[in-house]
């Protein structure tokens, strides 16, 4: 019998060979993203002394909310609402949320991680997009700064976003990708507005095509398209408020606050650009993604961008200086505010990468080097020395130690926990309304925090009974006065208050806010002090023993 039939054909031996070589190599990928992702998460936790103050209060209404709370009608917030259903997915996975938050921000990272590298991938190739891949996710222990944060919730969003652009690109005109395009703006500005500067480049580069090409129907069509994506997210959520009644409180808290609370001067909103630079300067991405800039602009405007590029190279080029105004948008500079701008400025990294390889590849002929050798060379070392940043900031951080305000939160949570019963209500004044999380401790009024009662032009005397009232129909077990840690909220302490200045412009205090404090004064007394800010515990007047 003759062998020939069964004998197989060099062709399919390299074929196969060849997708063998891609599954390992994905596998390979995989596995570093995945790696990258929980080192990522892991030096942050380490990091940390103790749960954050607003990771603590989003898990506290998600935990409100698992209670058969509605969020702003029954607890008062002005983040939109996605953030608390995050929390909730983490509660549900137990250990008190924490462990099972992880596992949340773990799973939409790596996500994030592999849609992204798979986008540049196909785009600029493997070098360039392991090189963006890795410079984005070592900036992350460097600003998370706790994590359960909307910005790093948004992260998947934002890179399926490209990823469907590109694919929009590639592949020819699909209605499908710019509805789901739209689907994903809808789902980012349900956990934060100011995250929405990638979408807002998609759609200039498109309006950038369509003007090329003289079509309005190339940008009308999409647009349309995305905006049916978005309401389609957006209008059930809506109608949901409006169903149960807090359609009013979600305006009141999520809008007319945050309009407020935005309000900045040009001088705030530069001091903030600067800081958000330094923040993503750390580790050298920022100067890194800014080369990337620099030569993705040059090529556009040369038209030597690789056609298989361009879109990328445009959609980056607007979204770098949209993400840092968005983030600087509301002058206050809040490292986490531009975890939002770490998928742009990954991008922006590997097409750095990508238009330095010809570079790196003429210079090593010239010194008669192999040129894959010196390029890989010279991305693993620019990798490494953004990597060595963590261990550098990770010993400056321990050095340090866990200052006062972040001491303080632990004592405070220990001294409630063994002086109430799980069915006390506890009032923590101040910004620290998270702690009712940390304590598991209901707050007795919807102002677990109380930033609403001094919010010029948002505050109102209303506000202000309704606490009052709150408080008199449900009184607290405890009050806890953590106006120490935060310098614009006053101190129940009368005399400490009469000497007490406020220290923030954006904030007032009514005269209406006296009654309050003489309600605090007529029913409760003094008991203790707590942690190294020496917090003033209040208990009830009737239930302290005279001596």
């Amino acid at each position: 019998m003759s062998s020939v039939g069964s004998r197989t054909s060099p062709t399919a031996s390299v074929t196969r060979l060849d997708a063998s070589m891609r599954l390992r190599e994905r596998a390979f990928v995989a596995i570093a993203l995945a790696g990258l992702s929980a080192g990522a998460l892991w030096v942050d936790r380490s990091l940390q002394f103790f749960i954050g103050r607003d990771s603590s209060l989003f898990l506290y209404v998600a935990q409100r909310i698992q209670e058969g709370a509605v969020p702003y009608r029954d607890v008062w917030d002005h983040k939109p609402p996605l953030i608390y259903y995050f929390g909730m997915i983490g509660l549900a996975l137990g250990d008190h949320g924490i462990t099972g938050v992880t596992v949340v921000e773990f799973a939409t990272l790596f996500f994030a991680a592999v849609v992204g590298f798979w986008a540049l991938y196909r785009t600029l190739g493997l070098l360039p997009a392991l090189f963006g891949s890795v410079a984005w996710l070592t900036a992350i222990p460097l600003m998370l700064d706790g994590g359960n944060r909307p910005e790093e919730y948004a992260w998947p969003f934002q890179f399926s976003a490209i990823a469907l652009f590109l694919g929009e690109k590639r592949a020819g005109p699909s209605r499908w990708r710019w509805i789901v395009i739209g689907v994903t703006a809808g789902f980012a500005g349900l956990l934060k507005p100011t995250i929405l500067g990638v979408w807002a480049a998609i759609y200039l580069a498109e309006a950038v095509h369509a003007w090329q090409i003289r079509s309005a129907r190339s940008i009308t069509l999409p647009v349309l398209l995305g905006t049916l994506g978005g309401l389609a997210v957006v209008l059930p959520v809506g109608l949901y408020f409006v169903t149960i009644g807090a359609a009013g409180d979600f305006v009141d808290q999520v809008i007319r606050f945050n309009v407020e609370y935005s309000s900045a001067g040009l001088s705030e909103h530069l001091g903030a650009l600067i800081e958000g630079v330094g923040f993503t300067s750390f580790s050298g991405l920022f100067p890194i993604a800014f080369a990337g800039w620099v030569a993705a602009l040059i090529q556009l405007m040369r038209g030597s961008a690789p056609a298989r590029a361009r879109p990328l190279f445009l959609v980056a080029a607007f979204a770098l200086p949209i993400d840092f105004a968005l983030a600087s948008g509301t002058g206050r500079p809040y490292r986490e505010y531009f975890l939002a701008c770490l998928p742009t400025l990954g991008v922006l990294a590997a097409v750095a990468a990508s238009s330095a390889r010809p570079a790196l590849e003429r210079a090593a002929t010239r010194l008669r080097l192999s040129p894959q050798a010196v390029v890989i060379g010279g991305f693993v070392l620019v990798a490494v020395l953004s990597v060595s940043a963590i261990p550098t900031l990770a010993q400056f951080r321990r050095e340090l130690g866990p200052n006062d305000q972040e001491r303080t939160r632990p004592i405070a949570t220990t001294y409630v926990k063994e002086h109430t019963v799980s069915t006390d209500r506890v009032l923590f004044w101040g910004g620290e309304g998270g702690l009712n999380f940390t304590t598991g401790r209901r707050a007795p009024t919807r102002y677990a925090y109380q930033y609403a009662l001094y919010m010029r032009n948002y505050q109102s005397p209303a506000k202000v009974d309704e606490l009052l009232t709150a408080l008199q129909h449900d009184p607290p077990a405890l009050i806890v006065d953590a106006s120490p840690a935060t310098l614009d909220v006053p101190p129940l302490d009368r005399a400490t208050r009469e000497g007490w200045i406020l220290q923030e412009p954006k904030y007032a205090i009514l005269p209406e806010m006296d009654r309050l404090f003489s309600w605090i004064d007529a029913n409760y007394v003094r008991v203790d002090d707590v942690g190294y800010l020496r917090w003033p515990i209040y208990a009830p007047r009737k239930a302290v023993s005279p001596e």
